[in-house]
């Protein structure tokens, strides 16, 4: 029988991905004595890289046996008790918002009648140098970055942004230059 490759482009019995639990071996049986180590076990050894993207997981509870066919990846009830609590204050942020809109965002809103470029932008350049809450004026920087969409010019990049602005010196740039396209 010819050997068969899962998707992963290995043998789908050296698969830790596509091979069972029930079939897999322990892991000291996995390597033959005086082969070399595997990618994955030298990988382990290898400083990281510069500029190389990094995958972090995050903290979960322990599995505790919560299932639920709502939210297919969840199980821990703490973990469900966690996004219940953020989807409750994201409604209630939402709801906000649609009915008394803080600041800028009631400008947006307003502007979105008479000019709906001019609007996305703002709302754009809101989100992306954020409003900082604990300022006099929490709008500033954004007010100070903002050009006329008609214009075609670049805003300022050189504001402060809020705690989630995304306003990046070295990719700035580009970041507008992709939304303007």
């Amino acid at each position: 029988m010819p050997p068969s490759f899962c998707r992963h482009n290995r043998f789908v019995e050296n698969c830790p991905i596509c091979t069972p639990p029930a079939a897999k071996p322990p892991p000291a049986a996995r390597r033959q004595p005086g082969s070399a180590p595997t990618r994955s076990a030298r990988a382990g050894t290898r400083p990281a890289r510069s500029g190389a993207v990094r995958v972090r997981q995050l903290k979960q509870a322990a599995d505790d046996g919560y299932r639920s066919e709502l939210v297919t990846g969840i199980k821990a009830t703490a973990d469900a008790e966690r996004l219940a609590t953020e989807l409750a204050f994201a409604t209630a942020r939402l709801a906000q918002l649609a009915a008394d809109p803080p600041g800028m965002y009631a400008d947006i809103v307003a502007l979105a009648d008479e000019d709906i470029e001019e609007a996305l932008w703002l709302a754009f350049l809101a989100a992306w140098v954020c409003p900082r809450p604990d300022d006099e004026d929490p709008f500033g920087n954004v007010r100070d970055a903002h050009v006329p969409w008609a214009s075609g010019e670049l805003p300022r990049l050189d504001v402060d942004r809020g705690l989630r602005g995304a306003v990046d010196a070295t990719t700035g740039e580009r970041t507008v230059l992709a939304y303007r396209a």
